[in-house]
Parts: C-alpha cells; sequence; structure tokens
C-alpha cells in the first residue's frame, strides 16, 4: 500500500493550507514586476504577461499596487470577459471608472482640482468620453453634445480627445499603471485605444500591462497585429512569459502545504505533475479536491497529513480543469448551482439586483444561495456588507451587492452547468429583465450590455414587434459605437438589425430603413469594404422616395469617392444628384458657361 504522511504540524489544521497562484511567482519575476513599477515613472511602455490560463499572471500583476500606491500612482485595472467579447472598451472602461470611483473619495479641493484638468484637456469635446465612460460626468457635470462630424473627422476627433484624457492621469506626480487582463479577447477598438496610449509621445508615466493567453493567440490574432505595429511605430513593449512550475517547485510547494518534507511528498508532487502539467491554478483546485474527497486527511491524534496514492490514483479525478470544477459544482446545493450558473450568464462580475430577478428570489435569498460559493472562494464579493430595504428593520438582511468569479475557468465552469439549448432563453430572460430595469440614462450606458444579451436569445423572439424592437436597439448600439469610433462592434450590430427586421424594411419602416442603410453604409466604409458601401448606396437611392433622401446618399457616394482620390466618379456623382435637384452644372466648354454666369 502505497501512503504518504506528512511531519507532525506545529498547530491543529482544519483544512489543507492551499495557497494562491503567486506559488509559481519567482523571485525573477517578482523583480521584473517591481523593475515595471519603476518604468511607471519614465516614458509610456507597455509590459506583457503570457502564459496559460491558471499561470499566475494576475497574480503577478497584481504585485504592482503596493509600489505604485507607495508612490501615490494609481493602479487601474479592468478584465475583458470570455462571454462578452462584442461590447467594445469594456474593459478599458471598468478600469476608468475604477480610477474615477478613487477621484469621488478624494476632498472637495482636490476633485475640484481634478473637474479643471478635466475640463481644461476635454474643452467642449468632454462628451465624446462620457459617451464610453459615463461615469466622468460626475465630475466634469453635465456636458453639452459635439459637434457632428463627417467619420473620418470624428475618428480623429476621438484619438485626440482620448489621448488627452488619458495624459491628464499620467503625471510625475501621480503615474498611472493600467493593467488590461485577457486580452485574447479584447475588441478592435480597445487595441486601438491601447495603441493610441503608447504612440503618444506627451503621455508620460504611464506604464500599460496587457496579460494574455498566448496558447489561445496565433500569429494573425488581431492582438499579435496591433503589438508588431506598436513596435514598428517604435513603442516600448517589453513582455515576460509564465511557464508552469517544474516538478522541484511543485515538490516544494507540496512539502510547504503538508509541514513535510520534499522527499516525503515525492511521490504524490509527481502525480499531482502529471494531472495538472504544473499549472499553479489547477494544482491549488486539485489539491482542494483531494482534500474534500478525503484523499487527503489530516491525522487529528498524530497532527500530521495523510495520502495514499494507490486511492488517488485509483479515483476518478479529472486531468481537465475544467471538468475538474464542472464535478466541484456539481456537489454544491441546486440552488448555489442555478445562482452560480445564471451569474455567469451575466458576465465575470455580476450584481444581485440583477441577479436576484433572473433567478426568481428576493435578494436576501440569493445571497443565502450564493454563500456555499463564497466559502469555497469560487466567487469573491466585491463590496462590503449592507442592509435590504424593508418597511422594518426586522425584515432587512444582509447582503452583499457586487460579486465577481475567482477565476474564468470557474466562470466557464458554471456556465456550462446550463443545458445548451437553456442558454438563449436565459441571456433574453436577462436581456429583457435589463430593459425593464433600466431608466434612459441608465439605458444608454449599459446599451451594449443589454443588446449583447438580448442578441444571444434573438432566436427565441416570436412576435414581429419584438423582433423591430431588437432591431431598433441594435441600431441605437451600432450608433453609438460608431460614434467611439468602434467601427467593428459598429458594424455587427447595424447587419444584425438589418437582418432582424420581419418583412421588407422600406415598404414597412421607410424612416428606419433611411437611418440603418446610411449608417451601415458609414460603416461598412470606415471598415474598408468600400464594395459593400456602395452596394447599400446604390439600394437605397433605388429605394428612395425622394431627391432629399436620394440625394443623402449620393453624398456618400461623393464623399468616399473624394477619400479615395477617385476625383473624376466624384464630380461625375456629384453632377448627376444636383441634376436630380434641378440644378444642370455643363460637363464641357467652362469658360463659356463661365462667361454666361457672369453676364
Amino acid at each position: 500500500k502505497a501512503e504518504g504522511r506528512g511531519q507532525r504540524a506545529e498547530s491543529k489544521k482544519e483544512g489543507c493550507k492551499v495557497e494562491g497562484n503567486d506559488n509559481c511567482l519567482t523571485g525573477d519575476d517578482i523583480n521584473s514586476t517591481n523593475a515595471a513599477a519603476g518604468k511607471a515613472r519614465n516614458q509610456a511602455e507597455m509590459m506583457l504577461v503570457a502564459g496559460y490560463s491558471g499561470i499566475g499572471k494576475s497574480a503577478l500583476v497584481q504585485e504592482l499596487y503596493k509600489p505604485i500606491t507607495a508612490q501615490r500612482g494609481y493602479f487601474i485595472s479592468g478584465k475583458f470577459d470570455q462571454f462578452q467579447r462584442n461590447i467594445p472598451y469594456s474593459a478599458i472602461a471598468s478600469a476608468f471608472k475604477s480610477l474615477i470611483q478613487q477621484l469621488l473619495a478624494e476632498n472637495e479641493a482636490q476633485l475640484s482640482q481634478w473637474r479643471e484638468k478635466l475640463l481644461a484637456a476635454l474643452g467642449s469635446n468632454a462628451q465624446v468620453i462620457i459617451d464610453v465612460i459615463p461615469e466622468i460626468e460626475q465630475i466634469v457635470g453635465s456636458q453639452p453634445p459635439v459637434q457632428q462630424l463627417e467619420p473620418t473627422e470624428a475618428q480623429n476627433r476621438f484619438n485626440l480627445v482620448f489621448q488627452k484624457f488619458v495624459q491628464v492621469f499620467c503625471q510625475r506626480t501621480h503615474p498611472l499603471v493600467i493593467f488590461l487582463d485577457d486580452l485574447q479577447w479584447a475588441d478592435s477598438a480597445s487595441l486601438k485605444s491601447i495603441e493610441l496610449m503608447l504612440s503618444d509621445y506627451q503621455i508620460q508615466y504611464l506604464l500599460l500591462i496587457g496579460a494574455y493567453r498566448d496558447n489561445e493567440v496565433s500569429p494573425t490574432h488581431p492582438l499579435m497585429a496591433t503589438l508588431n505595429r506598436l513596435q514598428e511605430e517604435g513603442a516600448i513593449v517589453n513582455s515576460l512569459t509564465l511557464t508552469p512550475i517544474a516538478p522541484a517547485q511543485i515538490t516544494q510547494w507540496i512539502a510547504d502545504t503538508l509541514y513535510s518534507q520534499p522527499k516525503l511528498v515525492e511521490p504524490l508532487a509527481e502525480l499531482i505533475h502529471g494531472k495538472t502539467s504544473g499549472n499553479p491554478f489547477f494544482i491549488n483546485e486539485f489539491l482542494k479536491t483531494l482534500y474534500q474527497e478525503n484523499l487527503l486527511t489530516f491525522e487529528q491524534q498524530e497532527q500530521c497529513w495523510q495520502w495514499d496514492i494507490t486511492q488517488i490514483e485509483a479515483s476518478s479525478i479529472t486531468d481537465n480543469v475544467v471538468d475538474l470544477m464542472l464535478g466541484k459544482l456539481r456537489k454544491l446545493p441546486e440552488a448555489t448551482q442555478q445562482a452560480l450558473s445564471l451569474a455567469a450568464c451575466i458576465g465575470n462580475r455580476f450584481e444581485l439586483t440583477i441577479l436576484s430577478p433572473i433567478c426568481e428570489k428576493s435578494a436576501a435569498q440569493t445571497f443565502e444561495h450564493l454563500l456555499p460559493a463564497i466559502q469555497l472562494g469560487l466567487v469573491q464579493p466585491t463590496s462590503s456588507l449592507e442592509t435590504t430595504t424593508s418597511e422594518t428593520l426586522i425584515e432587512s438582511a444582509l447582503i452583499v451587492e457586487n460579486y465577481k468569479f475567482q477565476h474564468d475557468r470557474i466562470q466557464q465552469a458554471a456556465y456550462a452547468l446550463i443545458d445548451d439549448e437553456y442558454k438563449q432563453s436565459v441571456h433574453l430572460k436577462i436581456g429583457r429583465l435589463l430593459q425593464q430595469k433600466l431608466d434612459n440614462a441608465e439605458l444608454g450606458e449599459r446599451l451594449f450590455t443589454l443588446v449583447d444579451h438580448l442578441n444571444k436569445g434573438r432566436a427565441l423572439v416570436e412576435s414581429d414587434r419584438q423582433k423591430i424592437e431588437l432591431a431598433e436597439l441594435n441600431l441605437q448600439a451600432g450608433k453609438k459605437a460608431k460614434q467611439a469610433t468602434a467601427y467593428t462592434a459598429s458594424r455587427d450590430y447595424l447587419i444584425l438589425a438589418k437582418a432582424l427586421f420581419p418583412g421588407e424594411i422600406w415598404q414597412e419602416l421607410y424612416p428606419m430603413a433611411i437611418d440603418l442603410y446610411k449608417e451601415l453604409a458609414e460603416v461598412e466604409y470606415l471598415n474598408g469594404n468600400f464594395d459593400q458601401s456602395q452596394n447599400l448606396i446604390e439600394q437605397s437611392i433605388q429605394q428612395a422616395k425622394s431627391a432629399f433622401d436620394s440625394a443623402e446618399f449620393s453624398y456618400l457616394r461623393i464623399y468616399q469617392y473624394t477619400l479615395l482620390g477617385k476625383y473624376q466618379e466624384a464630380i461625375e456623382a456629384s453632377i448627376t444628384v444636383l441634376r436630380l435637384l434641378g440644378t444642370n452644372l455643363p460637363i464641357d466648354n467652362y469658360q463659356a458657361a463661365f462667361d454666361s454666369e457672369i453676364e
């Protein structure tokens, strides 16, 4: 019988001492992060941290928090969500939202200084940033709408205003570190924003840290294309790749955890290495599973840990981390499983006010159902305890409003608890709940999230009225994304709006058709799809009911010809549309025509 036994522990332990992913961090890794913290005082640059999921990237970057804040700097972070990849600027907006929350906690004098700095930098274009990061309005106040510009000029304005906005926070007295996690899921608009921050030589005292799974990124991935462009432009981009834990390190980790000698735990460490391939998150969860399955036990009398290698080898513990987490979740109470699976649909971060109605429970009941997952470290509260509102104090209950999944793999496993055929209905339910709960202002702020959920459940939308309503929401989202220069996302929303409309949109809802086709024609061009844009313009001209409507699309054609340097085509198109509007311009003998006009 192959058994293992640790040495006598110094004190009785109620559970196995299992550390987090920081066990994979070496001294060199920590030194690299501290060196990166120093870089935040100099020229703007980027530090990339690559590695497999669960390898310890986030834990390593979090080591920067203390040295940065010790130097009066700001450390902010955002995370791209694996199930909400279409939402533009999600992680960047989240990061700056946390910065705004920090600023709002400062005294009135400091807050007034920030207001002055932001208004001086943004001028009359503050609304451009508010549209992407609504929380800015809490500092600068309500701002007037910006002037309408042609798409190219609007993009140039956004780029300039965004760079000026970032400059405000990147100062010698308070350097800024931005951590963007899971860049492999970043949208194209966010990648462009990264380029804007690193290509502006007026932005100093900025360190941008990006973590990504290098095994999920091919050479043709948009992230790699962005990084290649940055290096070609001379931006400073450093990189650090985290590798799996070596067998010797695992042995030492297990020895420290079980209060034993490395030699005694070598067989167990070898088995764990074979199962987990040295992945710290997997090792952590594997050890917890051994303990929960009574394959790793604490001997009370001898005050030491014991295990049986033969029993562990014979057990059905999987060597797939998602399956392992799925197995753990299925042992939780049914109500907890349901709450977690629905929370996974909402996103990596979720709120009790959204989750509890989806669960069809009160906030207090939903919080109670989440408690087993909180106690096991599967989800982590991100706000403090508060009291539910009730008519009487006796009926009130303590709850936590905001949460996040402790790891992507946990969210992935929780999402897998839902049968595929039910996922669409869950997302549709979430979307409709958001529609009911959000007022007009909140709807504008969370429009992308709302539409993303409704779109995932669109196959279940049956009535024509609801389909038209969803098409209109996608049109709104497409416009908002275009205003924020998120042209790829804008195109996706607008194409879906066009596809969702039941029947013939030109005959049944002409004003919407004009609006949708105009936006889509512009966005196709902005995405480099000239032929598709011209086809949409031609269709619209054929369907237009008035010369004025036709002229709007003709103007788009002329504008695109001009930008492409096709001046002859632009002139011919101009003459055609002017003739349509009752103005005839000569096509030859210009001098005679000029003299005639002078007379």
